[in-house]
């Protein structure tokens, strides 16, 4: 097998970031907010 090389968190994250996945992701949860409202106040409640 090839070297084992550890894989950290930047490196899954940067891709993502830089192609718009992340953004993309964010804009649909909050949509979902917006749309339902028992999910907005459970996620509220969630992080206080």
């Amino acid at each position: 097998m090839g070297s084992s090389s550890v894989i950290t968190l930047e490196d899954v994250l940067e891709p993502l970031m830089n192609d718009g996945t992340i953004d993309a992701l964010k804009l649909k949860i909050i949509n979902q907010l917006k749309a339902n409202e028992e999910l907005k106040n459970t996620t509220i409640k969630m992080t206080e």
